[in-house]
């Protein structure tokens, strides 16, 4: 079958199916099962997205649901599966996504509560203030945006929190020059935001523990970058870092440097080479150069060959995604693993 190639002799026997309708992958797989079932039951489990084995996971949850649809309990089952769902943690997290976007000074409210926070954890909190933070930037509420900043700086590293105010000033900026004429008000940002692109490879200060590489250039010719507002590493055409948008007051371009014999992936920042590192849940944090920690959390040079080279962490590569995602974990080295120097950020 077109989608899915699902037979009808694929299915044998009654089939229940739980899904989300509100999710389209969801919905669309229901449909494309059940145009197959001749003896079907569905289970709708409203705002939980495409994670609803997540949410029923467990051999209690699942052993109670299996025994009521042998028992043809159906109603039963449905109670079950709704009372799982009113009280696991997931479709919290999932709602306040979406209130994130929708109505972001709300989620703020909510996020009040000392409880909720402490049941969501430090991953999910810090995931739902980076999007709050982009929102608030996006609608033009510095204030907001800076509460955000506050919230957040017990979670990420101090460098994150400098990038994260330096775009709420910027954010301020553009507030009170929003009579100006648009050239001018583009040229206060940029006067702020660019550093030198074109000659920070020759400003950066030298010195002999560091010598500067280049920035770093994936398979897809786009260059990798931090990411301030959301705290994570993503790869975007080098156009869009020479403009005075929203993306440019969030990107920091990355660059590979030679340090103590290693080449590190790091940035330059107001006169401190920052090197930067995957912790847990693939939290990136930076840590100034010359660092006396352990370098095991640093993403390194795999060595170059003819031109190219890998980016490894604890031995796996990185590996450039498409749609602009980064990840760490891949085990050999193919296309995507695969990434070049660039000399300037811009022609010429």
């Amino acid at each position: 079958m077109a989608g899915m190639a699902i037979r009808k002799a694929d299915i044998a026997g009654r089939t229940c199916i739980m899904y989300d309708p509100s999710h389209p992958a969801d919905s669309f797989h229901h449909d494309q099962i059940a145009a197959h079932c001749d003896d079907l039951v569905s289970v709708t489990v409203y705002g939980v997205g495409h994670d609803v084995t997540t949410l029923l996971a467990g051999s209690a949850n699942l052993s109670e649901i299996i025994d009521k649809f042998r028992a043809n309990e159906i109603d039963a089952l449905k109670d079950i599966v709704r009372s799982i769902r009113r009280q696991h943690r997931l479709r919290k997290r999932l709602l306040l996504q979406k209130a994130a976007d929708r109505h972001p000074s709300v989620c703020v409210k909510v996020l009040n509560d000392p409880q909720l926070v402490a049941e969501l954890g430090h991953h999910d909190i810090s995931a739902l203030y980076s999007k709050l933070f982009c929102n608030f930037i996006a609608q033009n509420k510095p204030k907001e945006a800076e509460n955000i900043v506050a919230r957040l700086s017990p979670f990420i590293c101090q460098y994150r929190v400098s990038f994260l105010q330096e775009a709420v000033a910027d954010a301020e900026l553009q507030l009170k020059n929003k009579a100006v004429k648009r050239w001018v008000e583009l040229c206060n940002i940029l006067k702020r935001l660019v550093t030198p692109i074109q000659s920070l490879l020759y400003r950066a200060p030298k010195s002999a523990h560091f010598e500067i590489k280049g920035y770093i250039m994936t398979h897809h010719n786009t260059i990798l970058v931090y990411s301030t507002f959301n705290g994570n590493l993503i790869h975007k055409a080098p156009e869009i870092l020479q403009t005075g948008s929203t993306e440019r007051m969030d990107l920091q371009p990355l660059m590979l440097i030679l340090y103590s014999g290693v080449e590190i992936v790091a940035l330059y920042y107001k006169g401190l080479f920052l090197a930067c590192c995957i912790g847990q849940n693939n939290k990136v944090e930076f840590k100034k150069l010359p660092c006396a920690e352990e370098g095991n959390h640093f993403i390194v040079s795999g060595g170059s060959i003819n031109g190219e080279f890998a980016l490894l962490l604890k031995q796996r590569y990185l590996s450039a995604l498409i749609f602009g995602n980064v990840a760490y974990d891949k085990t050999q080295m193919l296309g995507w693993e695969t990434f070049k120097l660039r000399r300037n950020l811009v022609p010429g």
